[in-house]
């Protein structure tokens, strides 16, 4: 028997009052009486169970080749070259193979940015649940990088100096993942909101010492059998006597600039180029106009998905993120987050039903220097970008030739709050033409936010993967493996590009 009693004393004897068949003990006020056949009993199914525990374990071990099985042929030293290496063959992968890789830019955004966004909509953002780690983003001859050494660094894995695209330090070109994806089979897009030959999608896509020359990227980018091509950026390709443009149409390209052509489009090989320069701000589109990000991006999965069997590497850039914060204009750049976050629940879904999808997001930089808090302050008030109506250009836009009475009513009602402390401050920037710098200013102030540079620093940025693979994306990296490490799961061969492109000269022709 087992009998378990309270007692109040707290010290510990063994008394034999119960004879040869119950020992007694107590310890700490509690009794206990043991039979010694059931104590005996107890023992054997202990000894039992240690002994099945060990032959358990040696099993697995077994199983697992930790444990070497003794009748296999060990390596004696001889010499083996004349057999064939096997090394390689009929080995599981240690990590799932995908089939596309979709690459997610948010320009800019860093840290800061997406605690205020997140802060703005109220709760999570959909790029939360999938982050995995940093990058940092210093170029070959700075500290702080721009985005066109940032883009080389993640496109081709190499740092260069600022303003190089796909260009070594020495301006001899450098072959890019999506060019290596290209040439083993896969098919390939960008889908941008800046111009289409801006520094993230050039530094995928061509070579240049310099990232202004327009022309020349998107004389390469034509000749590249990219698939989808969407962005802003159409002055590019419709000058020089549509020199761009009607070459593109010639190898075969659909060149559309209308959202009524845009949404009709079934076929693939196709550029579509709905603004100028960049596209505009979302807080300010004319959906008439001007397809969204998330509408570009919903299109160019459907285009890329259509009749391929190789998969696809898609590159997509919330570019306007960092064109808001180099203007400091709080709303256009939170605006342009959260459109950024809303394609990356739409990538996400397209993940979760593809499920041979990898998706990597990060940014090349951050801008601005945002800060959430300020002159001592312990607060900052997310209402106040949530409430404003239009960009600071936009605004500045609107009040042209209107009287003082109203324009006062006018930025009052575009930036939704009270503005009666600042109208003289409002009244002496426009006589001096910096309206645009002044409004930011005001709702900086007003929301209890900072920023301290209209550039780039130099922090790190946040890095997130989603899907198989993603592991290898895990912790604190340098950018330059984003290329390595995509380069290794779709075993792309970079240097074969690179290697193609000796003779090319990356400084443009005259004609261009």
């Amino acid at each position: 028997k087992i009998k378990m009693s309270w007692a109040s004393s707290d010290d510990m004897f063994l008394s034999s009052s119960f004879g040869d068949d119950v020992n007694q003990y107590r310890t700490n006020g509690w009794s206990v009486y043991i039979t010694p056949k059931k104590l005996a009993l107890g023992a054997l199914v202990s000894i039992v169970l240690i002994v099945g525990l060990v032959i358990g374990a040696v099993l697995l071990l077994e199983e697992e080749d930790i444990i070497p099985d003794p009748n296999e042929t060990t390596d004696t030293g001889a010499d083996t070259s004349t057999h064939e290496d096997t090394s390689t063959h009929d080995v599981e992968p240690e990590y799932e193979i995908p089939k596309n890789i979709i690459i997610m830019i948010s320009d800019g955004c860093g840290p800061a940015s997406y605690t205020l966004a997140r802060s703005c909509v109220g709760s999570q953002l959909n790029i939360d649940e999938l982050l995995v780690g940093s990058f940092t983003t210093k170029s070959s001859d700075s500290l702080v990088t721009d985005s066109a050494a940032a883009a080389t660094a993640m496109a081709c894995g190499v740092k260069t100096y600022n303003g190089a695209i796909g260009v070594l330090p020495d301006k001899t070109p450098v072959g890019s993942i999506m060019e290596a994806a290209l040439a083993k089979g896969m098919q390939a897009g960008l889908v941008v909101t800046s111009e289409i030959t801006h520094a993230t999608p050039a530094g995928f896509s061509s070579h240049s010492v310099s990232r202004d020359y327009g022309d020349f990227i998107g004389s390469q980018q034509i000749q590249k059998n990219i698939d989808v091509m969407f962005g802003g950026g159409k002055k590019f390709f419709e000058s020089n006597n549509n020199q761009n443009r009607d070459k593109a149409t010639q190898l075969g390209y659909k060149y559309i600039t209308s959202v009524e052509d845009f949404k009709v489009l079934t076929n693939k090989r196709v550029i579509g180029l709905f603004s100028e320069s960049h596209m505009d701000y979302n807080i300010d589109r004319n959906a008439t106009q001007q397809p969204s990000l998330s509408d570009m991006v919903e299109k160019a999965l459907f285009l890329l998905t259509k009749d391929n069997e190789n998969g696809f590497m898609l590159l997509i850039e919330g570019s306007k993120i960092d064109l808001a914060a180099h203007e400091n204009d709080l709303a256009s750049h939170i605006g342009e987050i959260i459109e950024f976050d809303q394609v990356v629940g739409i990538v996400k879904d397209y993940a979760d039903r593809h499920k041979d999808t990898l998706i990597v997001a990060t940014s090349d930089h951050e801008t601005g220097g945002l800060t959430l808090g300020r002159d001592g302050h312990y607060h900052y008030d997310p209402d106040i970008p949530n409430g404003i109506k239009k960009s600071s250009a936009k605004i500045v836009e609107s009040i042209e030739g209107l009287d003082d009475t109203a324009t006062m009513d006018m930025i009052e009602k575009y930036l939704g709050f009270d503005i009666e402390e600042y109208k003289e401050d409002i009244r002496n920037a426009i006589i001096t033409n910096k309206l645009e710098d002044i409004i930011n200013q005001i709702v900086a102030k007003e929301a209890d936010i900072q920023w301290t540079t209209h550039g780039h620093t130099g922090v790190d940025v946040n890095l997130y993967a989603y899907g198989p693979s993603e592991e290898l994306f895990y912790g604190q990296k340098e950018n330059t493996d984003l290329a390595k490490i995509i380069t290794s799961i779709f075993s792309l061969d970079v240097e074969a590009i690179t290697r193609t492109l000796q003779d090319f000269d990356p400084n443009p022709p005259e004609s261009l």
